[in-house]
């Protein structure tokens, strides 16, 4: 009985060990994994807002009005930090992440590309910002699909 809690209590430890602190912090506040995942994971350059139906909206941080369209919904906070509305993550879908780990990779993968284009377009020159604006509304598509349905993920 002794060496079956033992190994027990080792198995326990050895996965609370691996879980990734995404889930289990996600879980102490009461926020799904991939919204933290997104927040956190990527230092504030994503902000995930909710009106508590379960659905968000996925926000960009931006520095200025570089490659925003005209019906683009962009929203500044104290201290003039900007987001701009690029994504919807229903609610239908924020289950599928409940469990973290690898089954947020695609996701990941999609936001970093998301990061990537828009610093890239940040640092273009005139002559190659229309192509890097181009990418970066790219990135910001490829990633709202891949919210909404798990396509191209």
């Amino acid at each position: 009985m002794k060496h079956i809690l033992a190994g027990a209590l080792a198995g326990c430890l050895a996965l609370a060990f691996f879980t990734p602190w995404a889930s289990s912090y996600a879980q102490e506040n009461g926020r799904p994994v991939v919204v933290e995942a997104l927040e956190h994971g990527f230092s504030g350059f994503f902000l995930l807002t909710t009106t508590g139906d379960g659905n968000y909206d996925v926000f960009q941080r931006v520095e200025d009005g570089l490659g925003i369209p005209e019906t683009g919904n962009a929203v500044c906070l104290f201290h003039e930090t900007c987001y701009l509305e690029i994504a919807h993550l229903p609610r239908e879908m924020v289950g599928q992440y409940d469990g973290g780990g690898s089954n947020l990779g695609p996701v990941r993968l999609r936001a970093s590309v998301v990061r990537d284009a828009y610093a890239t377009l940040r640092m273009a020159g005139p002559d190659k910002r229309s192509t890097s604006v181009d990418a970066w509304h790219d990135a910001i598509s490829r990633f709202d699909a891949c919210l909404r349905n798990g396509a191209d993920c």
